[in-house]
């Protein structure tokens, strides 16, 4: 369901597959598994997670209201609130899913790795705040295990994220989406008591809020606005 829901969120909008990434959550959180041998099922969640990703994001990180929705499904006789929520739903029970299998199941190296950067790139594209608060909570648990496994790779996102919100043109919301998540989530991860990450993050976003703006720039999304949210966010966030 989930590959022929891929461009055509409205086919099986009668028959959601919220129940099925629900119950193998539970499933695999309260059941106790032999973790030497549920490679093929982690291998398979994990890719049922990416690909109902790629069947719901024209709509979680559709960048217009939501009239405009009906554009991308002109058969008729379709509740674009219904596509909404089922795809907000469907975000939120994957990312559950994923979240299960980071707490409690082995994981190499590349996919810790994938994860991530799949979690960055859902965060980065996601447009309205009830998604990427259910992505949010996934994505600590993938950098405190990274922090356990792989401590470099946090270093290496936040670089990789700062880097984005400079030259990021897309259109989020007026908070910024998920931005500020991103960067908060891997600052509040960091154990060096100097806090080396948290200097450097602020050292750059500082530089960019303080960039002049062009006369004819643009005014939406600028890296400068994005950079005084991610600030603010910083100052809000208790872990901080």
């Amino acid at each position: 369901k989930v590959h022929e829901s891929n461009g055509n969120h409205s086919k099986n909008n009668d028959q959601s597959i919220n129940g099925y990434l629900t119950s193998l959550n539970l499933i695999l959180h309260e059941n106790e598994y032999d973790l030497t041998s549920v490679d093929s099922i982690v291998k398979k969640c994990i890719a049922i997670v990416f690909d109902n990703w790629q069947a719901v994001k024209h709509v979680i990180c559709h960048d217009s209201d939501e009239t405009d929705l009906h554009l991308m499904y002109p058969d008729g006789n379709i509740d674009i609130h219904l596509i909404l929520s089922t795809a907000f739903r469907t975000t939120k029970e994957s990312s559950a899913l994923l979240h299960t299998l980071i707490q409690v199941y082995p994981l190499s190296g590349e996919q810790l790795i994938e994860i991530g950067e799949f979690l960055i790139d859902q965060l980065f594209s996601i447009r309205h705040s009830g998604a990427f608060q259910s992505v949010s909570p996934t994505f600590l648990a993938c950098c405190l295990r990274c922090r356990k496994e792989n401590p470099s790779l946090l270093k290496k996102w936040l670089d990789d994220v700062l880097k984005s919100l400079e030259i990021k043109t897309q259109n989020v919301t007026r908070r910024s989406g998920g931005i500020p998540s991103l960067l908060t989530v891997i600052l509040a991860t960091e154990t060096n008591n100097e806090r080396p990450l948290l200097k450097h993050a602020f050292e750059v976003l500082t530089r960019i809020a303080s960039t002049k703006i062009d006369e004819h720039q643009d005014k939406v999304d600028l890296p400068q606005v994005n950079a005084f949210n991610c600030i603010k966010a910083i100052f809000t966030e208790s872990k901080l």
